[in-house]
């Protein structure tokens, strides 16, 4: 407090005082006894020179002489504080009447004075009005203050309102950026957010000049000075980037920006930092501590907002999983009840023409009624296996890939499939040598063993007694493929074919699938329908194709179909190809 009033003493001592007098000695001696007291005076010896000396001099007090030439002190205040708002005025005078001074401080005049002056009095007096000039300047300061500090709640609050609104990510980010901007005025304000898989900043969003260039950026861990707030989890104000090492120039060459102050703050949701968002401007040195405070207290909105969002966002993610998950199963039902029904109605019913008549059934009949019990009861067991092995699938993230033995993989899939081929009587035909590539094998042969299985049931043409005529084969499989599913061999370097994956098809006779039927294939759990109507005659793809584009997924790579109608279908797998 002690201090406060000696600042202010000092500040009232560094006065500007305005001595208007036609008394010439007076004025002088009256001057230098005020200069040596510390204050800045300049005289005027009339009215009209007053008023000229206050267009340049910003007096603060005048004092007046109420006997000028041709008019009076007193009439000459309104004059002055017209010209200079908030000038004091001490009128001084020989002629003491009280009428005279009850006249002057009804016109305006702070205080009366009678000559000769008490030099005492004078500097009281004078001291009165710079302690009043002084106490109006920290009202006019407070209240300028106040209504910036309500002007800023306001704007917090309304920003606070705009994140509340929403839960969309990119809406939130958007408010916070037009909120920071609104509150410091600034050039450009960016928020920058932590990718947990690489740990990463990336930014997220930005307005200002330029924006489209600096949206998506990637910085490394430590990386420029939003790096360093991510790192370092505190807040800084830098008052120019060009005497900062820290800085990331490469924002200024990209924009063409010259951004010179930075303000970054770490957007914290408990104790984890989630990014940080970051607000630049043009000016050297242009934010305080008192900005900095004023965006902290933002930031920590906005990272609660965030955090919101991306729950919100992992909500709604949840919910179509599971909504997906929910229709899955339901066709999951309908098909296994539909595939175990097939081949569970022979053995039901042969089982019972067995059990009634037995004793008069010839013995190659009853053979016959057993094959057919065995051979559906293989088939349900076949479908329980590919379930079990469908659940299996699914509790598995990653599986180690090893170099494969193509033509073993096969040949076990064909003995599998013994019984279908010989009852079919398809046509198998294999390539000389199969080409080295990576998987895991158990795998690898179920996908073999669906697609030789459709391959058997959809080839041929039993209308016209062509049996099933099935190929295997393999061919390169490189990134950049035309819109029919062959290479671009324009779009593909040599290297890329070096390194490109395998592709493995299946190709059948059959009848070959529609635009719509291909595209609903490898959808867990759907069936097209039968071949030429009957039944009977086929299974159905749905089960097994949805295994096996989970098992070449997890292998890393894709699965696919090629068919036209009446010129056959193949079906397709990619595996990486095995370097070295």
């Amino acid at each position: 407090m002690k201090n406060e009033k000696t600042n202010a003493a000092h500040k009232r001592r560094e006065g500007r005082i305005l001595i208007v007098d036609d008394d010439v000695d007076f004025a002088l001696s009256l001057a230098d006894i005020l200069e040596s007291r510390g204050y800045q005076v300049e005289i005027a010896h009339s009215a009209q020179a007053a008023q000229e000396k206050v267009q340049d001099f910003d007096a603060q007090v005048a004092l007046l002489d109420v006997r000028l030439r041709r008019t009076s002190g007193i009439d000459l205040i309104a004059s002055l504080e017209e010209i200079r708002p908030g000038i004091l005025c001490v009128t001084m005078t020989a002629y003491a009447a009280m009428d005279t001074a009850i006249e002057a401080i009804r016109r305006g005049a702070y205080d009366y004075l009678q000559k000769p002056l008490n030099i005492q009095y004078l500097l009281a007096s004078l001291e009165r009005c710079f302690e009043k000039l002084w106490l109006e300047s920290e009202k006019d300061a407070a209240e300028k203050t106040l209504r910036q500090r309500n002007r800023e709640l306001g704007l917090l609050n309304r920003v606070g309102r705009a994140l509340n609104s929403t839960l969309e990510l990119s809406q939130v980010l958007v408010a916070v950026l037009e909120g920071v901007r609104r509150l410091l005025n600034i050039v450009a304000c960016s928020i920058w957010l932590i990718e947990p898989e690489t740990n990463e900043l990336v930014c997220q969003q930005t307005i200002g000049p330029h924006s489209e260039v600096v949206r998506g950026w990637r910085l490394a861990p430590g990386e420029g000075l939003a790096g360093w707030v991510a790192h370092s989890g505190e807040s800084l104000i830098v008052p120019d980037t060009q005497a900062d090492e820290r800085y990331f120039e490469k924002v200024d060459q990209q924009t063409g920006l010259a951004l010179r102050s930075v303000l970054g703050i770490p957007l914290r949701v408990k104790d984890n930092v989630i990014g940080v968002l970051q607000v630049t401007d043009s000016e050297v040195d242009r934010f305080r501590p008192a900005d900095l405070a004023l965006v902290e207290a933002l930031a920590a909105s906005a990272a609660s907002a965030i955090d919101n969002a991306w729950l919100v966002e992992s909500l709604r993610e949840r919910t179509t999983e599971l909504q997906a998950r929910n229709k899955e199963l339901d066709a999951y039902a309908h098909t296994v009840a539909h595939d175990l029904k097939g081949p569970l109605g022979p053995i039901v019913g042969f089982a019972q023409v067995l059990a009634e008549d037995y004793a008069t059934i010839p013995p190659q009949e009853a053979r016959r009624y057993l094959y057919t019990i065995a051979q559906n009861g293989r088939k349900i067991g076949s479908i329980i296996d590919e379930l079990l092995l469908m659940s299996g699938l699914r509790n598995i993230e990653t599986i180690e890939m090893e170099p494969l033995d193509m033509a073993s993989i096969v040949g076990e899939a064909q003995q599998r499939l013994f019984y279908e081929i010989e009852e079919s009587q398809a046509e198998i035909l294999l390539p000389d040598a199969w080409p080295a590539a990576l998987g895991y094998g158990p795998w690898v042969e179920e996908v073999w063993v669906n697609y030789l299985s459709n391959g058997i049931k959809y080839g041929g043409r039993p209308e016209e007694n062509t049996r099933p005529r099935i190929k295997l084969g393999f061919d390169e499989w490189a990134n950049g493929r035309t819109a029919n599913g062959e290479p671009d061999t324009d779009a593909i370097s040599d290297s890329q074919f070096a390194h490109s994956s395998i592709r493995f098809w299946v190709r059948d006779n059959g009848p070959g699938l529609t635009p719509d039927e291909r595209a609903r294939l490898f959808t867990p759990f759907t069936r097209l329908g039968p071949k030429g109507g009957g039944e009977d005659y086929v299974r159905g793809y749905g089960l097994g194709l949805s295994i096996v584009r989970r098992i070449v997924e997890k292998l890393g790579g894709q699965v696919g179909v090629e068919s036209k109608v009446g010129a056959g279908s193949m079906f397709w797998f990619t595996l990486p190809a095995q370097r070295g």
